[in-house]
C-alpha cells in the first residue's frame, strides 16, 4: 500500500469523525425569558457575593428566587434558597438563614418524594450543612449532634 493511501484513510477517518460529532450536536434548548432573567439575577447576586456586598446578593437572590416560584422551576428554588441562606449567614444574620431554610424545607415537603438531579441533591447535602453549622455557631451542640 502506498504512503498516499494511509494519509487518504487517515483523512477520511478524521472526516468521519467530525461528521459524527457535528451530527450528535443540537444547539441547547434556548430558556424561557423569566429563566434567562433569574439566571442573570443568580450571576449578579453570586458576583455581589464574592465581593462582599451582602445585601445586594440578597436582594439579587431573592429577584431569582421570585422569577424561579413564578416559573415553578425547584431546582431553582432550591439554588437560590439555598445561596441565600449563606449569604444571610455570612452576614451574620442567622436568624434570616434559618427562615430561609426552613422555607427550603417547606418547599421540599410539598414536592414529596421528587427525584433531583446530582447538582440540586449536592445543594440539599450543603443546605443541612449549614443547618448544622449555624447550630454550632450560635452554641448549640445537642442539637448540631442530633442534626448530624
Amino acid at each position: 500500500m502506498s504512503a498516499d493511501f494511509h494519509v487518504y484513510l487517515r483523512i477520511a477517518c478524521l472526516m468521519l469523525t467530525l461528521t459524527s460529532v457535528t451530527a450528535c450536536y443540537s444547539p441547547g434548548k434556548p430558556l424561557p425569558p423569566a429563566l434567562g432573567e433569574a439566571m442573570a439575577w443568580t450571576e449578579e447576586a453570586e458576583t455581589a457575593f464574592r465581593t462582599g456586598r451582602y445585601s445586594a446578593a440578597q436582594q439579587g437572590y431573592k429577584k431569582a428566587l421570585d422569577l424561579h416560584i413564578a416559573a415553578n422551576n425547584t431546582p431553582g428554588i432550591i439554588r437560590n434558597l439555598v445561596n441565600l441562606a449563606v449569604v444571610q449567614h455570612t452576614a451574620g444574620q442567622n436568624a434570616a438563614a434559618r427562615q430561609t431554610l426552613a422555607a427550603l424545607d417547606r418547599h421540599l415537603s410539598l414536592r414529596g418524594k421528587e427525584r433531583f438531579d446530582s447538582e440540586t441533591r449536592q445543594l440539599l447535602a450543603e443546605a443541612s450543612w449549614l443547618k448544622t453549622h449555624i447550630l454550632i455557631d450560635e452554641g448549640r451542640l445537642n442539637e448540631a449532634r442530633q442534626d448530624l
